[in-house]
């Protein structure tokens, strides 16, 4: 049905015969039902089953149905409309959760994230896409707060889910794999970890091409645990190329690369190399080096930027800064965190923020 420019049904005219007086009641909740039934499919039509309008016009219909007695059709309909406005608050509980956890705020993240589990297994079953991406979530909420045995099974039942709903080889399967690996390499189970980072690898170059981000981050993560392996020749290879791509892909002061740039540095300089560490990572207009820590400067110079938009991501590059400066000025002893990214849900991204998250190794 054509709709008027404010999105309503066009005028109708509705004619009903009525022989008797006793009919006219009848009549009325037979002409109001009409009225509202032609006005909720001229919205569901218009935006979609699950629109916020399209479930007030069928609450109204179930209304007007239960006004005529007729239970039996109402009922099914108040079931759709809570339903849908179960799922409809789970995701805003979802997205909730995301929030907290890119502000760091773990603990409440967890407790969202939970409750989004239980609700979308309530509500859309087990094996739901939403359900799994809601599991794959609290994995990685508690591996960030160090909960490693529970986020290991929450983990696993997110790739086992994936597996059967979407396959294999799909690119979010493919980031189940990832973050599974991530929590078995903190665990020190890199045996494991290493299989599940080579085939996320194959899996996003296959699937996305060798340049995408996705791609990229499990370049990174694989070079970060042959690194954590002392195959310090075989992890160069693959720095050097998750820093060439991010540059390429996501510009040279986004947080993930900004990550690779700490890592191949961290890498160099452990081959005693500081010479080349400067060289590898200082900005490559040219600029005079003068200090082995040009490589931090050029990270910090960028995260300064993005520590206000995305301060979950930048922080990382923020504390390795200090934590270097320190140990070149001989205060401290301190280790430099290597970083890893993990892989969240996959919605539509500019590069900004870009999808996988930062986390300390």
């Amino acid at each position: 049905m054509p709709l008027n420019e404010d999105g309503m049904p066009p005028r109708q005219c509705f004619v009903i015969r009525v022989d008797t007086e006793e009919e006219v009641g009848n009549a009325r909740a037979v002409l109001m039902e009409a009225m509202v039934r032609c006005r909720a499919k001229a919205i569901e039509e218009r935006l979609g089953s699950e629109h916020f309008e399209t479930l007030k016009a069928s609450s109204r219909l179930a209304n007007a149905l239960t006004a005529r007695g007729d239970c039996a059709k109402a009922e099914p309909l108040c079931r759709r409309v809570l339903a849908n406005y179960e799922t409809a608050t789970l995701r805003e509980v979802h997205k909730l959760m995301e929030t907290m956890y890119y502000a760091g705020n773990l603990a409440e993240a967890e407790t969202l994230c939970r409750r989004a589990v239980i609700g979308r297994e309530r509500v859309l079953g087990e094996m739901h896409a939403e359900t799994l991406e809601s599991v794959n979530d609290l994995g990685l909420v508690l591996r960030r707060q160090g909960k490693l045995k529970e986020a290991e099974l929450f983990s696993r039942r997110g790739l086992e889910g994936r597996e059967r709903l979407l396959g294999r080889m799909h690119p979010d399967t493919l980031g189940s794999v990832n973050n599974l690996a991530l929590v078995l390499n903190y665990q020190g189970k890199r045996d494991e970890a290493e299989g599940l980072y080579r085939r996320a690898l194959a899996g996003f170059e296959a699937q996305l091409g060798a340049h995408h981000p996705d791609t990229l981050t499990s370049v990174h993560n694989l070079a970060v645990l042959l690194y954590q392996q002392g195959k310090l020749q075989d992890a160069e290879g693959l720095y050097r190329r998750a820093l060439a791509g991010k540059d390429a892909q996501l510009g040279a002061g986004h947080p993930d690369t900004l990550n690779s740039v700490f890592s191949l540095a961290l890498l160099l300089e452990a081959k005693g190399g500081h010479a080349e560490a400067r060289r590898a990572v200082a900005p490559s207009r040219g600029a005079e080096v003068n200090g082995p820590g040009v490589f931090f400067d050029r990270a910090m110079a960028s995260s300064s930027s993005v520590q206000s938009e995305i301060p979950s991501k930048a922080a990382p590059a923020v504390v390795n800064l200090q934590l270097f400066k320190d140990r070149s000025a001989q205060t401290s002893t301190v280790r430099i965190n290597e970083v890893e990214e993990d892989q969240g849900d996959r919605r539509p991204k500019s590069f900004t923020p870009a999808r996988p998250d930062v986390t300390d190794v």
